[in-house]
């Protein structure tokens, strides 16, 4: 399989729609064509790609896979919730807004709920009942291994947003990524689907930090 290769160019302030003060914006490319958009701010930077993410499965991805890919030392194991057999949460606190659609043949007909507290009935029940077409959390990662560590995840259901089905990751500027992290993302994004090949997930990174020291 080859390995496709990657490179981070800056976006001109003259060619972008609005112009925030401390803000700077890239986008990274795979084989010259547009992978992912990093948005760099003093104190926090956001990736966002194109990715067909299983809204069945959505928080094994948000409360596992992604804190083992972030934080790949920490040891966070499932845990069933008895009530409910999805995993229960123990290592993630944090807040969600969730996009509910309902089945009644209107495309209009849906609602924006909010959650102060993931660990909340009211919000399992929602997350396990009703068909979600957005996502966003804004989450706390706690574990004994590291200090606790906040990062903020949304998509968007691909089934509901065929064309545009976006991901974004935000982290604080002084948490790098990771190669466990890109390997996570490659794989499920549709730049990565359509190539079929490797992605070298240590030179992103080094590009990544490389880009973060120059927007400091």
């Amino acid at each position: 399989m080859t390995t496709a290769e990657f490179n981070i160019r800056p976006i001109p302030e003259r060619d972008r729609p609005e112009r925030t003060a401390g803000r700077s914006v890239s986008r990274g490319y795979v084989n010259g064509v547009p992978f992912l958009l990093i948005v760099t701010m003093p104190t926090t930077y956001t990736l966002a790609w194109q990715a067909r993410l299983d809204f069945n499965h959505l928080e094994r991805q948000v409360f596992l896979e992604l804190p083992r890919a972030l934080w790949p030392r920490s040891v966070t194991r499932p845990i069933r919730w008895p009530s409910f057999s999805i995993i229960w949460p123990w290592w993630i606190s944090g807040s969600a807004r969730l996009v509910v659609a309902y089945n009644d043949g209107r495309d209009d007909n849906v609602d924006l709920l909010r959650f102060d507290n993931i660990r909340s009935l009211r919000y399992r029940r929602v997350i396990r009942q009703q068909r979600i077409a957005f996502a966003r959390f804004d989450l706390k990662f706690i574990d004994k291994h590291v200090e606790p560590q906040s990062y903020s995840f949304a998509a968007a259901n691909h089934e509901y947003y065929p064309s545009r089905p976006i991901v974004s990751l935000k982290l604080d500027r002084g948490h790098t990524t990771t190669p466990e992290l890109w390997n996570w993302i490659w794989p499920g994004s549709e730049i990565g689907q359509e190539l079929g090949s490797e992605l070298d997930s240590t030179t992103v990174t080094h590009q990544l930090e490389s880009l973060l020291r120059q927007t400091a």
